[in-house]
């Protein structure tokens, strides 16, 4: 097909962009050797007589791309250089989260320990005197431990500039007060904007239309996100070019009406869209539809022709110049990825049927063959960055890109007009629909197949580097080309569906210890996930990385033990990206644990997962394996000491926390439980934890699992126990059974 004949400067630019982006992901000594071989290459091209002039600017192109990834990222990452504390001087540009115990801002540095330097970092404050003082505006002096993002797991953070974070600030002090930045008033207006829509429209349909409108996902239901990802169509509810395309359109319509000249109504539009960008907070993937768009506008105001192809590399082009992070940006790659899809299959389609005798046919399979090529576009990149993949993503997306069209014209009318028609009713007409549909539909256990396997990532590697091909070779057998690959998509999708519903899973427990403590049981197709972490919010990525690495796309049991402040915002955010059953705590014992429960059933009413308490010592089961949860602290009573048992068959298998034997109260019982078990695990606590002494000795421990580094073992005791019974693991996981 070779969609780059005739398109010299998007071929350039893509090799470009391609070449950043394989520099930038890989940097290190892997970059630097991809650098010099491109080096290479460039000065040998130069020596070869007959070198075609476009290669040797292509390979021009791409080492200066690679070399501008290398400079440009190793000046942006943070280098940790000490873990002593810094004192830090900067402005707070945006209070990202605030509740009773923590506030997180996002601060530009202006000073760090004396030294001029300017820097985006994330902080968390943790000392409620200093609450007053920590609003958008404020010029504060403090002092913290700066930790550098990795630039290949932290995207979300870089994206936005944000190079490090500090877990604890404190010793807080305010310099001055400035008026808070322009992102951060447009910010504001799109939340009045957004709880307008909520009023007019009701806070579940308003909440729909702020996400579709000005992506402002807040105020959407949670069950209704999470079953737009089960389907696969997420993208309907991120702004990007399928939403921008709908208002453009509608706009230059609206014009037609009051049959304005070409040059106005492109102007408007124009106009138009530069203001919607900026709404919507000048996002990566509403950008480059934006660009893309005004591009069109230029050229049919000058009556020149429209190429989308190079329009897509211009405006990618012109995002990563202005920001090289972008390119981190997942919503990016898979904007631009799709796009990239659906302007191939256009021009395949458009060579296809242009001559096609029924029209019908056309507007029935366009549609969706459109759809396919936009899906396997980016089918390694999605299949990389989550854990499962929606089998239905392709009709789904036409189904409801369509309801969206129809939501969104609605929702326009109705938040201009609210105030004086009633408009906003037709929406609470409309959602249900919408929800209630795919609620259903995402309800089929089948829906979604999970992609943690490597013959599933290796396949989603393979079609989308074919669908590639396709695009920039020359082939003759176009049509068989397409159906092999559509074919090869199909066995992907086969395989994945097969291997997520096979029994992979045989009885076992597993300890994960890292910033919390959790135990992932398994047993006759049934999981439950035991949760002794500190439950706030920032940690529930945390999880939902543990759960994408281990293949889970539902769990039966979530099982909390114990109470914090944060518990119902922390379940909420759990829950939204992996189907729960059911959610299993402890009975509440006072006022405090009281409100927190009926807080998250307040939360969870109108949602499927279900709110199961249970009772100190009463048996859980997940399969055949008992859970007991021997002992707790209540809320309120300082640092969380638990212990819980498990029994496997005659095996008893104990957690404590490591202060529970420094505590004077509850060291007996825990003793006594420690030395009836097969095997005991201490887990990694914060320094708010007491150091605990373990001095059980006992015929029945087999195995000792050392997480925590609060622990200490005293050297007679050592003595008593066989080497290879204190295991210290060199990892954050380790298998128990």
């Amino acid at each position: 097909m070779n969609i780059f004949h005739k398109r010299p400067l998007s071929l350039i630019l893509c090799i470009a962009l391609g070449t950043f982006a394989l520099a930038a992901m890989t940097l290190g000594s892997v970059a630097i050797g991809f650098t010099v071989a491109i080096f290479i290459l460039a000065v040998a091209s130069f020596f070869i007589k007959r070198s075609p002039a476009i290669a040797k600017c292509a390979l021009v192109v791409a080492l200066l791309a690679s070399l501008f990834a290398e400079i440009y990222l190793t000046v942006f990452t943070y280098r940790q250089d000490t873990d002593e504390p810094s004192v830090i001087e900067g402005v707070i540009d945006d209070v990202t989260s605030r509740t009773s115990y923590k506030i997180s801002a996002d601060i530009t540095t202006h000073k760090i320990n004396g030294t001029n330097e300017r820097r985006k970092i994330r902080v968390e404050f943790y000392d409620a005197e200093s609450f007053e003082v920590i609003e958008v505006g404020a010029v504060i002096e403090f002092v913290g431990t700066l930790e550098g993002y990795e630039l290949s797991r932290d995207d979300y953070y870089i994206t936005r500039g944000i190079s490090a974070f500090i877990r604890d600030g404190s010793g807080v002090s305010l310099i001055s007060r400035e008026p808070p930045s322009f992102s951060y008033r447009i910010k504001e207006y799109r939340k009045s904007i957004s709880e307008w829509m909520c009023t007019i429209a009701g806070e579940d349909a308003g909440g729909f239309l702020a996400a579709l409108l000005l992506g402002e996902r807040d105020y959407l239901d949670t069950e209704t996100a999470l079953n737009f990802e089960r389907l696969g169509i997420t993208h309907v509810l991120a702004i990007s070019g399928l939403h921008l395309s709908i208002l453009t359109a509608f706009l230059m319509k609206l014009l037609s009406i009051f049959r304005l000249n070409k040059k106005i109504k492109s102007v408007v539009s124009i106009v138009f869209v530069l203001l919607y960008m900026g709404l919507t907070g000048f996002s990566s993937s509403v950008t480059r539809a934006g660009i893309m768009v005004i591009l069109s506008l230029t050229l049919y105001l000058l009556s020149s022709t429209y190429d989308s192809i190079t329009a897509l590399f211009v405006s990618v082009s012109v995002i990563v110049l202005i920001n090289p992070l972008a390119i981190f940006d997942l919503s990016l790659r898979l904007s631009a990825g799709a796009t990239f899809g659906v302007l191939v299959g256009n021009e395949y389609l458009a060579a296809k049927f242009n001559t096609y005798p029924v029209p019908k046919v056309k507007k029935l399979i366009s549609p969706l063959a459109i759809s396919l090529f936009a899906v396997v576009s980016i089918l390694s990149i999605s299949v990389a960055s989550f854990s499962s993949h929606s089998i239905v993503s392709p009709l789904a997306t036409i189904l409801y890109s369509f309801l969206a069209e129809i939501y969104m014209i609605l929702g326009i009318f109705a938040t201009v007009l609210g105030a004086l028609i009633p408009i906003g009713r037709l929406l609470t007409y409309l959602y249900p629909i919408i929800d209630k549909s795919s609620a259903y539909f995402s309800g089929f256990e089948w829906v979604t197949a999970s992609v943690n396997f490597p013959v599933a990532k290796i396949l989603a590697i393979v079609i989308t580097v074919a669908l590639f091909g396709f695009a920039v070779l020359k082939i003759r057998k176009r049509t068989a080309y397409l159906c092999s690959l559509l074919s090869l998509y199909s066995v992907f999708l086969i395989l994945c569906t097969l291997l997520t519903q096979l029994p992979l899973y045989n009885r076992s427990i597993s300890a994960y210890s890292s910033k919390s403590d959790a135990f992932l049981i398994t047993d006759s197709h049934e999981i439950g996930y035991i949760d002794i972490s500190g439950y706030t919010v920032s940690s529930a990525s945390y999880k939902t990385n543990y759960f994408e690495s281990n293949n889970l796309t539902y769990i039966d049991k979530y099982v909390f033990t114990h109470y914090t402040k944060a518990l119902p915002a922390f379940a909420e955010a759990i829950t939204a990206d992996i189907k729960t059953d059911a959610i299993y705590l402890p009975s509440p014992q006072n006022d405090g644990e009281t409100e927190i429960s009926l807080t998250l059933e307040e939360a969870f009413a109108h949602r499927d997962t279900r709110i199961v308490y249970y009772e100190i010592e009463e048996a859980l089961t997940v399969g055949d394996i008992g859970v007991f949860e021997s002992y707790r602290s209540l809320y309120g009573d300082g640092a969380v000491r638990i212990v819980v048992t498990f029994l496997d068959e005659d095996k008893l298998y104990t957690y404590a926390s490591s202060g529970v034997l420094e505590d004077k109260s509850i060291e007996r019982k825990a003793s006594e439980i420690i030395a009836e078990s097969d095997t005991v695990i201490f887990g990694c606590h914060g320094k708010s934890y007491s150091i605990g002494k373990f001095t059980v000795i006992s015929e029945n421990i087999k195995r000792m699992i050392v997480f925590s580094d609060k622990l200490y073992i005293p050297e007679e005791i050592k003595r008593e126990y066989p080497e290879e019974v204190i295991i210290y693991p060199d990892d954050e996981e380790y298998i128990i059974r």
